[in-house]
């Protein structure tokens, strides 16, 4: 499902993609592997390898629309900030599913903390803003940070003209402090931002528009997407899933009796050092 999600971002011309918490549990090493196949750039600006202090994804893009150039930085917060898991369950397996899921992501944050650290995100954005500023006209800011506080540090931030958060249930219609506006990207994609940013003569951003667009069944489908989705996109995912087990069973039926035992060890002995 998310290799498809990143191959339709691709399709859909994307600039750039901000990592956060709900990428990360995907997997680090498929994470980058998926992006870069899907030609969509991570931004990590607060997001490094312990071992050396790189980025683990870009720390910014710099990317040109027309004759306008424009800074984008892309931050997320030092904890998980939602649930994955979904709306509240009722029954006792559900809620034992969802208790086995919670301790799943525990381990997989231990995992990642132990390969990257992520830095204040505040921090962060005041220390690459100058920097991204001198090469832009206007500067982006993705934030999984949520939308309170995302409102906030642009409060508290000069050099930004746009922030765009995620992590929210909810439509929030556009937010403006300063002048700055802060949009939402809702889940399951039912609305759709749209900003106007307006230049003067000097290059300096003079107004601003945004608003909040309804998508629904009046949106035709894009052909595109179509073609790798299907009509029905957890059906197909369902059915590639079915293939890969069923080509995994009959590989298994080929292996010797010794052959299976060594793939067995080997497989407990990656767990144990995960």
């Amino acid at each position: 499902m998310a290799e498809l999600g990143l191959e339709a971002m691709g399709i859909m011309g994307y600039a750039a993609m901000n990592a956060g918490w709900n990428e990360l549990w995907l997997g680090t090493d498929f994470l980058k592997e998926a992006s870069s196949k899907a030609g969509v750039p991570l931004i990590t600006s607060n997001l490094v390898y312990k071992d050396s202090g790189l980025p683990f994804g870009k720390k910014y893009a710099i990317r040109k629309v027309g004759d306008v150039t424009v800074g984008i930085l892309g931050i997320m917060p030092p904890e998980p900030t939602s649930d994955r898991s979904g709306p509240p369950m009722t029954s006792d397996t559900c809620q034992k599913q969802r208790r086995l899921r919670k301790n799943d992501d525990v381990n997989d944050k231990t995992r990642i903390t132990e390969l990257l650290e992520i830095l204040p995100p505040e921090e962060a954005v005041k220390s690459l803003v100058p920097e991204v500023r001198k090469q832009a006209d206007i500067v982006i800011l993705l934030s999984q940070c949520g939308f309170e506080a995302t409102r906030l540090m642009m409060n508290n931030t000069e050099g930004i003209d746009l922030g765009i958060t995620g992590q929210t249930r909810k439509r929030i219609s556009p937010e403006k402090r300063k002048g700055v506006p802060v949009l939402d990207a809702v889940y399951h994609g039912r609305y759709l931002g749209s900003v106007r940013l307006t230049l003067g003569d000097n290059g300096k951003l003079i107004k601003n528009e945004a608003k909040i667009l309804k998508l629904g069944d009046m949106v035709p489908f894009d052909t595109r997407i179509l073609k790798i989705t299907g009509d029905d996109v957890k059906k197909k995912v369902r059915e590639e899933e079915r293939q890969k087990m069923e080509e995994e069973a009959r590989a298994l039926l080929k292996l010797t009796p010794y052959e299976y035992y060594q793939l067995l060890m080997k497989e407990q002995q990656a767990r144990g050092r995960k």
